[in-house]
């Protein structure tokens, strides 16, 4: 049975504001577990001390106490959105000697909110302690407010079952696999109850200063109590749906050749050579994984088999005995007859010709095949994954009104993962609508384009296999974050008009996060 704290907020309005004046999209667990301090200090529960002072009995101690050794599983967050209004009101700061000093007003925007569509909950997979349970379950209904207090809250507990858990606690987070679709929120550690009640205790025991030095000056600042940061600590909480993402490629063949292409425009032909090789060993009977070819009325899924020229990379997983090889990629969810047909094909193949050159491949290196989703390794320490395309040819020149070469490449990876872009009553979307919705959803996905460049070469018809008539191709080369759409960094991923025979595919980059954000600033 799992457990969860539930925060209702009647006028459907969170205020709360954090550092200098910055808006709290979301209420932290910490800032709860402040709340529940407060209302065990000096609400219905507490006790009076020998000096006189009201504070947290032992049994709300032990349950403030077991928060900050237990962060939340997960989250379950509405729909929400927030109020950025730039409008302030002024208060004038009452300086004496204003001729002197200035009248100075100072401005205050505590109005903004983030409306909230539901409720807020925190939830534990397995339930505390019997009497942690119980302190719990009084102490919640205390709880006037959370954030400002013109934000009032209902607070409670609850048996979650039956709750939808939207983010789950990544124990493991760090700077290098953050995405823009994760929340990193505040969390008490370790004695942050004891370290508030202490400081508590020291500003209610503080001797009264002495008259001079409590008299007013003209110059006197607004003052602030000092925030208590002792004890806390982030954890970061990744979307459900980042808990399984969907690998495009989840098995393949890595097929090592004597020779070397050393032009990039060299990979697509042999590629392509490579294809029409296995197509050859079946004839008639190649299955559409491998030809591409539906009868009329089957709706093509997104991805076919790739083939692509790699080099040796230190980061792959699978490492191989010559300097290139051939990456022979099966889309998740083939038929497995048809994966057999490819695997008998390569087994039997022997060279691939093209551009006037011949490359003798290593068959006797072919292992059964790799699993694609562990193509490459994990990311450094404290490292962030940036995928460096290679050349890779756009899908579309124009979209309209503001269509850049950023959004062509983004749409370069949405088509990827288009049958998971799209729902249901978007398949029959077509043109440009199609193509800007893919856009869109890509990018609420976490999908960023850092750098995007044309590669300016006379030979751009090896950049891409084929293209529809009347339409230039436009081979780039780009920076990107694949976002929750690839969260592992580690699967086998091509993008482009011939992501399927030797363009566009992405090769890590570990950076340090200061180097993406200063990509993104350019």
């Amino acid at each position: 049975m799992s457990f969860a704290i539930v925060a209702e907020f009647p006028q459907g309005l969170y205020y709360g504001h954090i550092g200098e004046g910055q808006i709290d999209l979301l209420p932290s667990i910490d800032r709860v577990h402040s709340a529940l301090l407060a209302a065990a200090g000096q609400g219905l529960r507490a006790v009076e001390g020998a000096d006189g002072t009201l504070g947290p009995n032992p049994d709300d101690l032990a349950a403030l106490e077991w928060l900050e050794e237990n962060p939340p599983d997960g989250l379950a967050l509405p729909s929400r959105s927030t109020n950025r209004s730039n409008a302030r009101a002024y208060r004038d700061l009452g300086l004496l000697k204003p001729k002197l000093a200035g009248t100075r007003k100072v401005p205050k925007r505590d109005h903004r909110s983030v409306a909230l569509a539901g409720s807020l909950v925190w939830v534990w997979e397995s339930d505390p302690p019997p009497r942690v349970r119980d302190a719990l379950d009084e102490l919640c209904p205390d709880v006037a407010y959370l954030g400002q207090s013109d934000s009032p809250v209902r607070l409670r507990t609850e048996s979650a079952s039956a709750r939808e858990v939207t983010h789950r606690r990544d124990p493991n987070g760090r700077i290098s696999t953050s995405r823009p679709t994760d929340i990193d929120v505040l969390a008490p550690r370790p004695g942050r109850a004891r370290a508030l009640v202490d400081a508590h205790l020291r500003r209610l025991g503080a001797i009264a200063p002495t008259p001079t030095a409590d008299r007013a000056k003209s110059d006197e600042s607004d003052l602030r109590d000092a925030v208590i940061t002792a004890a806390t600590g982030r954890e970061r909480y990744v979307p459900e749906l980042a808990v399984r993402p969907t690998i495009p490629w989840d098995r393949c063949w890595i097929i090592p050749f004597d020779g070397e292409l050393a032009q990039s425009d060299e990979r697509v032909p042999f590629s392509v050579a490579m294809h029409r090789t296995l197509v050859a060993k079946h004839g008639v009977d190649a299955p559409p994984l491998l030809t591409g070819s539906y009868l009329p009325g089957v709706r093509k899924p997104a991805n076919r088999l790739a083939i692509q020229v790699v080099d040796n990379h230190p980061a792959m997983a699978h490492g191989f005995g010559t300097g290139q090889a051939f990456v022979v990629a099966v889309p998740t969810g083939a038929d497995p007859g048809d994966v057999r047909a490819i695997a008998d094909a390569l087994a039997s193949a022997r060279y691939v010709r093209a551009l006037g050159r011949e490359l003798r491949l290593r068959i006797d290196a072919i292992d059964e095949y790799w699993d694609a989703g562990s193509f490459w390794r994990p990311p450094g320490e404290g490292l962030a994954r940036v995928w460096q395309v290679l050349p890779a040819a756009v899908e579309t020149r124009s979209q309209g009104l503001a269509w850049s070469l950023s959004d062509a490449a983004t749409l370069s990876v949405a088509l990827v993962w288009r049958d998971e872009l799209l729902a249901p009553e978007d398949i029959a979307m077509r043109g440009d609508a199609r193509y800007r919705i893919l856009v869109e959803r890509a990018r609420r996905r976490g999908v960023e384009v850092l750098s995007a460049r044309p590669v300016s070469r006379s030979t751009v018809d090896r950049y891409v296999h084929r293209l529809p008539d009347g339409l230039m191709p436009l081979p780039y080369q780009a920076q990107v974050l694949l976002g929750d759409l690839e969260p592992i960094g580690a699967s086998f991923v091509a993008i482009g008009q011939s992501r399927h025979l030797g363009g566009g595919a992405l090769v890590p980059i570990d950076v340090s996060p200061e180097l993406v954000e200063a990509w993104r600033q350019r």
